[in-house]
């Protein structure tokens, strides 16, 4: 209710205490009446104030607490939102954790970088006694004529193929048809490695994604590109779909999955060719 309208009703109900009010006669019973008018609606009027004031005061303590609920709100969210990076990153640790430890459980060793990879495959080479098969998809051009001719992993190979008790491997490479830049460097890499010894057998991608037996075996080795060492052991790779670059990979000893590799890599073998042109 606005002082205005309060005013308005107490000085009706003013008016209507003179009429009703039955003075005296005399000059005297008016003049009761017109005070008694008078102090009836200061009254009134008094009254209506004090309710308005009482309900400004509540309203602006509502609005004020309103305030502080909305302002301490805004800080916790601005608290929530500077944590937000840190609760992140220790929500992808704790997965992290959680495949790794899921992983171990099914006899997976997981490989969380490339250079995890790498290392796993140097060193499974260095132990290996009699055989090493691989499938290896062919990365992008430059990367692929400089890790295998100058990478470490050619000393490695070679020493494998010229121990005393010679290591037999043999690889196939899964290249893309439509990758025309990486053909001239993997030719290059195939020279090479034929000529300390590596047995080298081509087949493109496209021709192994039409094997009716092919996404079987994908699916339960989660990739094409894998090395079996000594039968006992394998490495897959997986790699970025875009450029075929190394993302990660795991390693088992796993005799299932070991034994998978090891038909899927026959049967590839079978279809592959030893010339890169047909």
């Amino acid at each position: 209710m606005s002082e205005e309208v309060a005013y308005a009703v107490s000085v009706v109900l003013g008016i209507l205490v003179s009429l009703l009010w039955r003075p005296t006669p005399g000059w005297r019973g008016y003049l009761w009446s017109a005070v008694a008018s008078t102090a009836v609606s200061t009254a009134l009027t008094t009254l209506f104030f004090l309710m308005i004031t009482m309900n400004r005061v509540n309203t602006h303590l509502e609005q004020e607490a309103s305030a502080n609920v909305y302002s301490a709100a805004k800080r916790q969210l601005a608290e929530v939102s500077d944590r937000a990076p840190l609760i992140d990153a220790r929500r992808r640790k704790l997965k992290a954790l959680d495949d790794e430890l899921d992983a171990l459980t099914k006899g997976k060793v997981l490989l969380a970088t490339s250079g995890d990879v790498v290392a796993e495959w140097l060193d499974a080479l260095r132990s290996s006694r009699y055989e090493v098969l691989a499938t290896n998809i062919v990365r992008p051009g430059i990367w692929l004529k400089n890790a295998e001719l100058r990478g470490p992993g050619r000393e490695v190979q070679q020493r494998a193929l010229t121990a005393p008790s010679p290591v037999t491997i043999k690889r196939i490479w899964l290249y893309s048809t439509s990758d025309e830049a990486s053909h001239e460097a993997l030719l290059a890499v195939s020279l090479d490695q034929r000529a300390i010894g590596i047995n080298i057998r081509y087949l493109s991608i496209e021709e192994l994604n039409v094997q009716p037996f092919a996404q079987a075996y994908l699916q339960r080795l989660g990739s094409a590109d894998i090395v079996l060492f000594d039968g006992g052991s394998i490495l897959v790779t997986t790699t970025d779909p875009s450029d075929h670059s190394i993302l990660n990979g795991y390693v088992t000893t796993d005799a299932e999955i070991v034994h998978t590799g090891q038909e899927f890599f026959e049967r590839l073998w079978s279809i592959a060719r030893d010339s890169f042109y047909r």
